[in-house]
């Protein structure tokens, strides 16, 4: 089934933390070839409001909600700009074959009012990696707004056909996406979320490649419901780059305040998590790159 929801214009607004960009790719270059091949991660977890879509509307949890109200939600749940969000993130980059591996503990801040700030709490492995990969991913997500990678990234009818499968016996609902333009910042994928609208999942790979060294982009991003809100919990990231082979990426949200609410699980450090993919993109990057991977 095909869904499309009219889109208000003017609307959007920066700051939220449900969508993925992930407009460049690993920068793992060590030596004079590899120069060649370096693009940037950029995965902007920023995007926008459509309050007009939803309204105050509230369902009941006994009645199932329309396809479209569904969506309204799904849209809702992922642009939304009212959450203030302090975290620590732990990110670790390299290889499949073991090269260029680094890490990195960041504290970030976000304000609906002030923004997005950030704050390196320890790091170590490969400077570039550190340097090129993790560094310039902060920048570009304090960058955002500017740019206008928020609207074009966001989870709306502007940028998505969405198309709502059957639920699962589990009550958990696929909606497929399908961009509406050829664009790094769009994914072509599966949005999994309960029947009320919330996302647990998304998987797929980049509408486009976003540099001729880069084949292939895999992206998994995992969500919770925190404090009321759906906020990203880890993402994760297989890259084919020309003349560097296959490179990871991954980044575990681990948030301290929520709207003031503080969080007390204290945070795992980037140092002492495994550089290897999970099972689930690795599955999902060899199917979608073909048997001979």
């Amino acid at each position: 089934m095909v869904l499309s929801l009219k889109q208000n214009p003017g609307t959007l607004e920066p700051w939220n933390f449900g969508t993925l960009d992930l407009a460049r790719v690993l920068p793992l270059a060590g030596t004079v070839e590899h120069r060649f091949a370096t693009a940037r991660i950029r995965i902007s977890v920023v995007a926008a409001t459509m309050v007009a879509l939803i309204g105050s509307w509230t369902p009941h949890a006994s009645e199932p909600m329309p396809d479209d109200e569904l969506i309204r939600r799904i849209v809702v749940e992922t642009t939304r700009s009212d959450v203030a969000l302090k975290a620590f993130r732990a990110m670790r980059a390299g290889t499949l074959s073991g090269k260029h591996q680094g890490w990195m503990d960041v504290e970030t801040a976000v304000d609906p009012s002030s923004g997005f700030s950030w704050r390196v709490i320890g790091e170590g492995g490969s400077e570039r990696t550190r340097n090129k990969v993790f560094r310039e991913m902060m920048k570009a997500e304090s960058e955002a707004p500017q740019r206008g990678d928020c609207e074009a990234a966001a989870f709306t009818p502007a940028n998505y056909v969405f198309r709502l499968r059957q639920p699962s016996a589990t009550g958990r609902i696929e909606i497929g996406l399908e961009p509406r333009r050829e664009d790094a910042r769009l994914i072509v994928g599966t949005l999994t979320v309960t029947d009320r609208g919330i996302p647990i999942r998304l998987e797929g790979k980049l509408a486009k490649s976003p540099s001729f060294w880069v084949k292939s982009v895999t992206i998994v991003k995992q969500y919770e419901r925190i404090e009321g809100f759906a906020l990203p919990t880890e993402i994760e990231s297989i890259a084919d780059v020309k003349f560097v082979g296959q490179s990871s990426f991954s980044m575990r949200y681990q948030y301290r305040e929520v709207n003031g609410r503080v969080m007390t699980a204290p945070p795992q450090s980037a140092h002492d998590l495994s550089f290897n993919p999970s099972r689930k993109i690795l599955a999902l990057f060899r199917a979608s790159a073909g048997p001979n991977r």
